[in-house]
């Protein structure tokens, strides 16, 4: 939870994939945890500038005496929102129903 900062994941919009289910799986759990990702060139650049952004904040932070491990902390805490946390406890409501045996 919160070491991933942005994803990169360019891929042949025209072409089939085999593995499409597994595209779709990632992006929805970017989706999810609201990870800035990026599947073209444009939007790489928009995603690349807002890592670069993220770098220069989290080097002031540091810069004024911030110890480096409480910047990555910070960033690891932040709570989900109110919609992501839901889907999360949905989720676990039906992983629990799956488990004990139940649909």
């Amino acid at each position: 939870h919160g070491e991933i900062d942005g994803v990169l994941f360019f891929r042949d919009p025209l072409a089939a994939h085999p593995h499409d289910d597994d595209i779709k799986a990632l992006m929805r759990v970017c989706d999810v945890h609201c990870i800035p990702t990026a599947t073209n060139p444009a939007t790489g650049r928009a995603v690349l500038e807002y890592l670069k952004s993220l770098a220069a904040s989290r080097g002031r932070d540091i810069r004024q005496g911030e110890k480096t491990e409480k910047v990555v902390e910070r960033r690891r805490s932040k709570t989900d929102s109110a919609i992501v946390q839901k889907y999360k406890n949905d989720q676990a409501i039906v992983v629990d129903k799956v488990a004990a045996g139940g649909k």
